[in-house]
Formats: C-alpha cells, structure tokens, sequence
C-alpha cells in the first residue's frame, strides 16, 4: 500500500475502544490516530467507503471529556498480523476545532514519541 496520508500515523499505547453510535455495538480498539485519519483493530473487515459516527472513550480525562464522537469514512481494511483481527483504516470526516484539540491531547498524552 503507498503512502497517501497527510498526517504520520501517532501509535497509541492505549487502545481504546470504540463503538459504532448506530448500533451501540463495538466497533473495535484504536491503534493510531492524527486529525485526519484513524486505525481501528476489530474482529470483523469493515466494507470500504462506508461512513460511520464512532465514539472513543479515552484513556483519561482530555480537555474535560472521557468520549469523542467522530464521524469517519472506511478507507481500506485487511487481515491484521493477529490472523483472528483485522486492521481497518479511516479518514476522520467534519473534525471541528475542539475535536481536533482533543485528538492533539490525546497524541500527546497516550502515543509513542518516535
């Protein structure tokens, strides 16, 4: 796969979880994150170019929050090195500034500095 993204990927430490806000069920963990985009790991391929409203709960506390809702668009998905999970890949849809500034902190707080 080339290398399209606008922002570098920020692995997280945290995995947290994610649930689609239509079905309140859960969608998968997020493994990394930017402004732009998202991975989410779960045990089931998600269709591409299929749009969805995800909350994350978060590791902690983050501009007075525990949740962010983000609308987000299926770009790609493939079986993950975990043969039983797949890696699915998002491009984050109508970030407004305060979701921005959260996901900032969050990179901040819960990635890897490399």
């Amino acid at each position: 796969m080339d290398e399209r993204r606008a922002a570098p990927r920020r692995h997280l430490y945290y995995y947290s979880r994610v649930f689609d806000e239509n079905t309140q069920q859960m969608a998968g963990r997020l493994v990394d994150l930017t402004t732009k985009g998202m991975m989410i790991v779960s045990e089931k391929p998600v269709d591409s170019e299929t749009t969805f409203k995800f909350k994350l709960f978060l590791p902690k506390s983050i501009e007075g929050k525990k949740t962010l809702i983000v609308e987000a668009r299926s770009r790609w998905s493939k079986q993950a090195v975990n043969p039983d999970l797949y890696d699915n890949g998002f491009q984050l849809l109508n970030v407004t500034p305060d979701s921005a500034q959260t996901i900032r902190s969050l990179i901040q707080t819960s990635s890897f500095n490399y």
